[in-house]
């Protein structure tokens, strides 16, 4: 009875998604049906009019992985999931895909076809109407699938965030840039032999439970949790092997902007501080294991809520670096000397992120930014500020959503923060070096 009702709950969760995103499929069939017109802007001609006599197939291919997907994603959800998360639902599909429509094209084709990738660059190909098809698809898709991420952690990217990532790195870089440097290879060695030795231990035990003399409902359990742990620290290597290629590529992200961080490089920041700053080994144990889930959500990007399944979409090396100096700033219980700073989002710590948001933008590492906002500040100071408000506010009003809905700070508030901040602003000096640690 009980499996009888769990298809039954599914089936009724297809039908009432598709019944939702119907529309948005046949709008991407039609969107993808006037590629033509891309291929023509482009002087294509004769690709235009094949494309315009293979107008009526692409339409309905398009469309028909629209409600493909959106099966697929309603038979995952079931209906009773859709009805629980419908509130949140309805406010990010509103709020993140049709205002702002932040979503890139390569992370909507790497979620929908990662098993056809090529097929789907081959036949969405590239132009206006071939990403309007995308962003249609991309509707059908849950807002958990693309809020995976942000439903595990607190954005690393918003200003207040930034300000305190900035904050620890100087103080992890004053305690262990020595150590990093003469450590280097050894420290990463210990880390992939600790995540080595965990992932024989995690598959031993799933091993173990295929063995157990358990009823079939129990042993199913026991085993799931156990491929799931298998599937996180999988993830963590080839998290740290990510960071290895990108060993050299450093951004600057400490408050003077002198210093530049690699992905790497923090990760033995981190290890360092768990070793030699955590209270005993029950608690560097706990830190270890927050240090591989963080190292698992990394690697799996905006595609976690798969779990260890599909393709790999990582954060960015800014936001690596947000979430890995998170481990240890979270848990002042197992670090209780630590002198890191976790984030703290009230006004006095808005405003001095505010600061450090103007200063890095300016001050931008980026010679073609850096260059753009100087000119654009020389011709006229005060529009700058005008714009920077603009800009700020429509950021936060997205970002500190959560702080807004919940009465931690007003819009009133909100702006009158920020239009103080940026009137009292002024442009920092030009650094004199960008030179690594």
């Amino acid at each position: 009875m009980y499996n009888i009702l769990k298809v039954l709950n599914k089936i009724l969760g297809v039908l009432l998604l598709v019944s939702l995103f119907l529309p948005f499929a046949i709008l991407a069939g039609i969107a993808r049906s006037l590629h033509f017109i891309d291929l023509s802007m482009r002087g294509e001609i004769v690709n235009s009019a094949l494309s315009l006599i293979l107008a009526p197939v692409s339409a309905f291919i398009a469309a028909f992985l629209a409600i493909l997907i959106t099966i697929e994603h309603g038979w995952k959800s079931n209906l009773f999931e859709l009805i629980r998360t419908a509130p949140s639902r309805i406010t990010h599909f509103f709020r993140k895909e049709i205002i702002f429509g932040r979503q890139s094209e390569e992370k909507v084709e790497a979620l929908l076809f990662p098993k056809l990738s090529d097929f789907a660059t081959l036949f969405f190909g590239t132009g206006f109407f071939s990403k309007l098809s995308m962003k249609f698809i991309s509707l059908v898709l849950p807002m958990e699938q693309y809020l995976s991420y942000d439903a595990k952690v607190v954005s690393p990217h918003n200003d207040v965030s930034i300000y305190f990532t900035q904050l620890n790195l100087e103080e992890l870089n004053n305690k262990y840039a020595n150590q990093e440097r003469q450590r280097s290879v050894s420290i990463v060695s210990e880390i992939k032999d600790y995540l080595l030795s965990k992932l024989d231990t995690a598959e031993q035990q799933v091993e173990n439970h295929v063995q157990l003399p358990e009823t079939e409902d129990t042993k199913k359990g026991k085993m799931q949790r156990g491929l799931e742990e298998v599937a996180m620290l999988k993830a963590s290597q080839r998290c740290v092997d990510h960071f290895l290629q990108h060993e050299h590529e450093s951004i600057p992200l400490d408050l003077n902007r002198k210093f530049h961080f690699s992905t790497l490089t923090v990760l033995r920041f981190i290890w360092l501080a768990i070793n030699e700053e955590g209270k005993d080994n029950p608690s560097k144990e706990q830190l270890k294991f927050k240090l591989i889930n963080t190292l698992f959500l990394i690697q799996r990007g905006f595609n976690v809520v798969n779990g260890g399944d599909g393709v790999d979409i990582p954060e960015c090396p800014s936001g690596a670096i947000g979430l890995l100096v998170r481990v240890i700033t979270d848990e002042k219980g197992l670090m209780p000397k630590s002198k890191y700073t976790a984030t703290d989002p009230n006004p006095t710590n808005l405003s001095a992120a505010l600061k450090v948001n103007l200063d890095n933008q300016f001050s931008s590492y980026n010679q073609i930014t850096r260059n753009l906002e100087h000119a654009t500040y020389a011709q006229d100071p005060v529009a700058y500020k005008e714009a920077k408000k603009k800009n700020i506010k429509a950021t936060w009003l997205h970002t500190y959503a959560p702080l807004i809905e919940s009465g931690q700070l007003s819009e009133k508030n909100m702006d009158e923060l920020i239009n103080a901040g940026v009137d009292a602003w002024e442009p920092p000096p030009e650094p004199t070096a960008f030179a690594a640690p």
